[in-house]
């Protein structure tokens, strides 16, 4: 899950729940375990632009919930385990 949201870029909880076929409970607990760690953030911007959310991409997306996305710790953890 931790990839998937590092190369989505910025992500839902529903989304990322659909992707893995899992509950979205689960999902946020995972998470919130994953934030704990200080893998990722919560982000909660106004208006994503295409190339920020490649997941899904439309030309423009407005936020109506949290939106999450991996911290440099996580980006240079992902670098040195491969």
């Amino acid at each position: 899950m931790f990839v998937f949201i590092l190369k989505a870029e910025y992500e839902h909880a529903a989304y990322i729940a659909k992707s893995f076929s899992m509950s979205i409970e689960q999902t946020k607990n995972l998470l919130s375990t994953l934030i704990e760690f200080g893998l990722i953030e919560e982000s909660k911007p106004k208006v994503l632009k295409k190339k920020h959310r490649k997941a899904k991409p439309k030309k423009e997306t407005r936020t109506q919930h949290k939106y999450y996305r991996a911290t440099r710790l996580g980006k240079m953890l992902v670098r040195y385990l491969f």
